[in-house]
């Protein structure tokens, strides 16, 4: 039996919340799912005795280190003490089971999770990630580039030694992207999108050169800024809600402006930042049927994007060049969206993700399981 631990979160990025859900609707006979905040500690004393498998999440570590509420992108149902969290995730980590650790929601620099737990990465036999074959470091992200978060501190670690420090030290790894629900996917096409361009989410350097060059062209684009600063302001007219029902409506008025600009934009650029990291956008833009330029390269070939095929590669000083001739060449763009859709509901739906997560933790079980990844868009599990 595999016993899976985590805290009730709603996550802006919805991965990271939604695979739990389909987990338990599944109902699967080796594996049981626990809720830690449902919890007391002599509960989880006896779920270990009876377990073969620890498999805990990433937000049993974010929880001990939740900031007060400003908006944050993840919040806690009926949040505990967080002596409660630490007690149970050093029981865990003491105790003499394998341990699955699904790590879906830190980005590779934050790997290192704290120095109170110098040596967690070390004693792992399993991880669930997202980096297998993405492996990147601060110093090779050109200066233009570099956002002012990529460097070294007491927080963070360059991503390339998280990369090598895990791929030396765990060898059984299971890669887990980003996925989209069937809620999530566009259906019907949508023949009328009235923005030429939409640049939305966090803004990294790479998008906010992007943004300026498509700010001072006469191209549509929706207003991603101004509409999130209107949102951010709307929670704090409910002044009897409490924070949690503040922060529960911010998100939630946030994956309804990025699904109305998604569905009403004919292309969407998004990155992953200078590292390149795989971002849920490159998911949920072809989900939605439009047409998505990324600042990619060869390590997306793996998840099956192809540049010129499904989606356009470019680096932001030539997003400009490439907006235009997706725009001109309308069966051009309806041929890459069309691919670009086709690929997500075949390889990156959660369905998709939970079938082959469950195949994985099965032949863990009977001590068969050696690796799962994406290559060369395909997903191999030995």
């Amino acid at each position: 039996m595999i016993s899976l631990f985590y805290v009730k979160n709603i996550n802006i990025n919805l991965s990271w919340t939604i695979y739990i859900q389909e987990l338990k609707r599944r109902n699967l006979n080796f594996l049981k799912i626990y809720n830690l905040t449902d919890l007391v500690f002599k509960d989880l004393k006896e779920i270990l005795k009876n377990s073969d498998y620890i498999f805990f999440d990433n937000s049993l570590f974010s929880v001990l280190f939740e900031k007060k509420w400003e908006y944050e992108n993840c919040i806690y149902y009926k949040k505990k003490e967080t002596k409660f969290y630490e007690q149970c995730l050093n029981y865990i980590l003491d105790s003499k089971l394998p341990i699955i650790y699904f790590s879906g929601g830190s980005d590779l620099h934050w790997f290192s999770i704290s120095n109170k737990y110098p040596n967690f990465l070390k004693n792992l036999d399993v991880i669930v990630w997202a980096f297998d074959n993405f492996k990147n470091s601060f110093s090779s992200v050109e200066k233009r580039y570099k956002d002012y978060w990529m460097k070294e501190d007491e927080n963070k670690t360059d991503p390339m030694k998280n990369w090598k420090l895990v791929t030396q030290n765990i060898k059984k790894r299971i890669d887990f992207q980003h996925c989209i629900s069937e809620q999530e996917i566009l259906t019907k096409n949508k023949n009328y999108r009235f923005w030429d361009i939409s640049i939305p989410g966090v803004n990294y350097k790479t998008r906010m050169i992007a943004k300026k060059l498509v700010d001072s062209s006469k191209l549509k684009s929706y207003p991603f800024d101004f509409s999130e600063n209107i949102i951010k302001k709307i929670p704090r007219f409910f002044k009897t809600y409490s924070d949690f029902k503040k922060n529960l409506l911010y998100i939630k008025l946030r994956r309804l402006n990025q699904n109305f600009l998604l569905r009403n934009s004919k292309i969407v650029y998004t990155c992953g930042s200078g590292l390149k990291y795989p971002v849920r956008k490159i998911f949920e833009i072809p989900a939605q049927k439009a047409a998505m330029i990324l600042y990619g390269n060869k390590n997306y070939n793996h998840l099956g994007f192809e540049d010129g095929i499904n989606c356009i590669f470019s680096d932001p000083d030539d997003v400009l060049n490439n907006i235009q001739f997706l725009l001109k060449n309308e069966k051009v763009r309806e041929k890459i969206i069309l691919k670009c859709y086709e690929l997500i509901l075949k390889k990156h739906t959660l369905a998709f993700r939970i079938d082959t997560l469950s195949i994985c933790l099965k032949k863990i079980l009977k001590n068969t399981f050696h690796s799962a990844k994406f290559k060369n868009g395909n997903y191999e599990i030995l």
